[in-house]
């Protein structure tokens, strides 16, 4: 049987879902504090689901369809024939690395002033995962908490670090939910 990367990639989702880690970040002797938070709709975007636009499996509710994949009544087998498949492909494959992005080793938290590519994001953090591939995860405010709004990959990292202020990454922890 084929390997599921659709679940590989939920399951590990699960482990940072509805939580809230507070970013401790420093630049030139000011320090500020973030809170970021990961809901389980946000899983649906982040992994490209909203792209398979011709399967009508994951045309429906962001949490119905997240709790589905877990229980693997959808799987990749159910969206590996979709014309736009290799618009996300990649995205899953790579989406098991998104914890990596949530400790001090991440790369940079590169701080956004607005619309970027395409992205409506204020940050990004960014880590490396092998000699030739990074992975990126932008987040957006929401009231007051960041929520992640974007992840993906590429094999060159100027293109989405280049702009923006660099922070260096102090601390990472979970924190209490409310």
């Amino acid at each position: 049987m084929e390997k599921n990367i659709l679940k590989d990639a939920a399951s590990v989702y699960e482990r940072i879902k509805e939580k809230r880690y507070m970013l401790c970040i420093k630049r030139k002797g000011e320090v500020k504090t973030l809170t970021i938070f990961f809901p389980i709709a946000n899983f649906y975007h982040l992994v490209g689901l909203n792209k398979l636009k011709d399967i009508p499996i994951v045309q429906r509710k962001a949490k119905s369809i997240y709790k589905e994949i877990l229980d693997e009544k959808i799987t990749y087998q159910n969206i590996e024939n979709s014309v736009y498949i290799d618009q996300i492909k990649d995205r899953l494959f790579y989406f098991q690395h998104i914890e990596k992005l949530l400790s001090v080793n991440s790369l940079y938290f590169k701080s956004l002033h607005g619309k970027f590519k395409g992205i409506e994001a204020d940050f990004v953090l960014t880590t490396k995962i092998d000699d030739t591939e990074f992975v990126f995860l932008f987040f957006a405010k929401e009231v007051k908490d960041y929520l992640p709004c974007s992840f993906f990959n590429r094999n060159e990292q100027k293109e989405y670090t280049k702009e923006g202020t660099l922070w260096k990454i102090e601390s990472i922890r979970e924190i209490s939910y409310r």
